[in-house]
This record gives C-alpha cells, structure tokens and sequence, in this order.
C-alpha cells in the first residue's frame, strides 16, 4: 500500500511537470481572453492609444501570458485567464482622457486643430515633410497624428482608427540598449504579428512589423538609437497604394531624421567584419547614406538575407572582412569612373522602387 502511494505521488509530480513544460498554443490564449471580457475589449483597456503599444502572448509554465497595451493575463492551461496588470474601463469611458493637452474632459467630441510650423520644428518635424493632403495634429506631449481632415474631431470612447486612416509618430527615451529594447518590446512569435522585416532605411536601423489590431491590420516602424527610438505608425495596413507611399516618403523624410545614426554606423560595422563570400545577389548602393546592401544565402531559412556594409572609403574599409572589402572596393572603382553619376541615380531609383514595392505589395 505504501509503495503504491509513492508510485500515486510520482505520478502526480510527472503530470505537473509535463503540464509545466508542454507548449500551449498563443493563439488559443488569446482566444481565451476573448471570450472572458468580449470581443470589445480593444475598447476597455485604459490605455491613451491601444492600437499602437504593445500587444503579444508568450509561453510560460502552466499556460500563457496575454498582454494587450499594458493590460496582462496569465492563461491557466489556455482556458482560464487572471489579470495580473493593467485596468479594464466600461465601454464609453474616454479612453483618451489621458492626453490633457487635447481638450477638456467630460466633452463628447474632442477637436484636434493642425499643428503649426513652429509647433512641428520643436519636434523636429519640418512642415515640408507633412505629406501633400494630411494635416498633423498633438495627439499627446510628443505624438504627431496625421489624418486628412484639417480639425480632426474624435469622439469619446473609440479608438484612433474610429477616425479612418491615419499616420503617426512619437519618440521614447531608452536607457537599455536598442536590442535589449526592441526585445521586451515586440514578440516576434506573437500569433498578432504578420510579418515583420530588418533593413536600414535613411540611413537607421530600421524594423517594420504588420500587426493585427482590434480594428483593422496596422504597421508598425521602428527606428533605433542608443539614446531613443522613433516610433511611427499606418493604420489601415491595406491603405491604397498613394496613401502608402506618402507614409514611405514620411518615413525616409522625417521619421528617421529623429534619431541620430551613431547605433546604425556601429551595426554597419559589426555586419562588415563578417565573411559574405557567399553572397547570392548583386549589391545595392545607396550614396546619400553610405550604405551597400548585398545578400546572402541563409542554411536555417534557405533562402537569401539581406545584409548591410558601411560604404566608408576614407577608412579603406578597416575593420571589414576580406570578402566584404572586395565588394566595397568594386563599388568604389565603379564609383570613381565615368558612370558614377548615372549609376548613382540608377541605385537611387531602385532603392526607393524596392522600397515602396514592399508596400506596394498590398495593394
């Protein structure tokens, strides 16, 4: 009798360990969370602007962890969630009353009116940069919201998207570094995200992430600095093809302009010290920023990734791998011959083709 109740106890301590170590699946947690405060809980998380923090499900022993714009759950075994953060509102609660600078509360319309010249330069916004037929407004202390209407009125207890399309961009100040940041901040496992892609864009390291959102999908872009990350976003992702390019050209012209290239020139450098003797493809050149971008093949993935080398001749390329100065002295002795110029309006055009291609691919 006593052997057999050891052998009961054993038991028991195997099906919790397994319990704790078996993967559960994100998506069902999410689900769960769902079901327990409904489908309109995009609407009841006290949070200023819910589409744009953060959103994401990880493992953990025993169930999952939901988290939806500062707002956690613990999910026992994917069927029980536990708020463990955050604050859920009743449904037409402002859920912009948190912005004090955009009116007063207890208003059922809150009327945004377009941002000045002077009021975008102690952004660091240039005017010229607002694309043609959207106006900027102060969504909060740091944050520019783009729309199409010149007094944007938001109604009380809705979400930013209630307004129809929209830009935005805002920056936050990092005491981790960019990796470490970036890390806690996106889950790239999330059943939420779509796609997401690394490149250099303006000269930055630059992130973008497709998400799904309550009411539509968004994207996400992040451009890093060892101090800040500027942090912009477009919502609907599936805008058409002229409201994507605007956000492009918005992205180049004034989103990466806020954050200095100290962290990128660094990254640029740890990349040129590898050895890219396999590359698959033909590089591209981009003068203005410095930047030659080649591919290589990939064994995990099988397929070609892109990778980015400082273009910095003044050095002769010190610090970089044999492989990676052979190419950069290519594109250099083509540089200094006499199609130079036009195959720097050449690479130029095909940078920003491959660029709005990306987005174009949507539409």
């Amino acid at each position: 009798m006593h052997k057999s109740r050891k052998i009961l106890i054993f038991g028991v301590i195997a099906i919790v360990v397994i319990l704790a170590v078996s993967p559960y699946d994100t998506n069902d947690s999410y689900d769960a969370v769902m079901k327990k405060y409904g489908y309109d809980i995009g609407k009841r998380v006290r949070t200023p602007s819910c589409s744009d923090d953060s959103v994401g499900v990880r493992r953990v022993p025993f169930g999952t962890i939901s988290v939806y714009c500062g707002t956690s759950w613990f999910v026992l075994f994917n069927i029980f969630p536990f708020q463990i953060t955050g604050e859920l509102m009743d449904i037409g609660q402002n859920i912009l009353d948190q912005h004090e600078d955009t009116g007063a509360q207890g208003s059922e319309i809150k009327i945004l009116q377009e941002m000045t010249v002077d009021e975008l330069a102690l952004l660091g916004i240039a005017a010229s940069d607002i694309p043609d037929g959207w106006y900027a407004h102060r969504l909060h202390e740091n944050t520019v919201f783009l729309t199409k209407e010149r007094e944007q009125k938001l109604r009380l207890g809705t979400e930013l998207g209630a307004v129809g399309g929209y830009m935005l961009v805002y920056t936050l100040p990092i005491e981790q570094s960019p990796d470490e940041w970036i890390m806690k901040r996106v889950d790239f496992d999330d059943v939420l995200v779509l796609d997401y892609g690394w490149d250099f864009l303006g000269g930055r390291r630059h992130l973008r992430v497709e998400h799904q959102t309550p009411g539509a999908n968004a994207r996400t872009d992040y451009f890093l600095a060892y101090d800040r990350v500027a942090i912009a976003g477009l919502y609907p992702l599936e805008s058409d093809s002229e409201t994507k390019i605007a956000y492009t050209r918005f992205l180049h012209g004034a989103v990466a302009p806020l954050v200095d290239t100290e962290y990128s020139r660094d990254v640029l450098r740890k990349n040129c010290a590898r050895d890219i003797s396999k590359r698959v493809d033909d590089a591209s050149f981009d003068p203005e920023n410095k930047i030659v971008t080649t591919w290589l093949w990939d064994e995990e993935s099988q397929d070609s990734v892109a990778i980015a080398l400082p273009y910095e001749p003044g050095t002769n390329f010190a610090g970089c791998s044999e492989s990676a100065k052979e190419l950069l002295r290519h594109i250099q002795r083509i540089s200094d011959d006499d199609t130079a110029e036009q195959m720097d309006m050449d690479t130029i055009n095909a940078t920003v083709e491959g660029d709005y291609s990306a987005i174009l691919s949507d539409a």
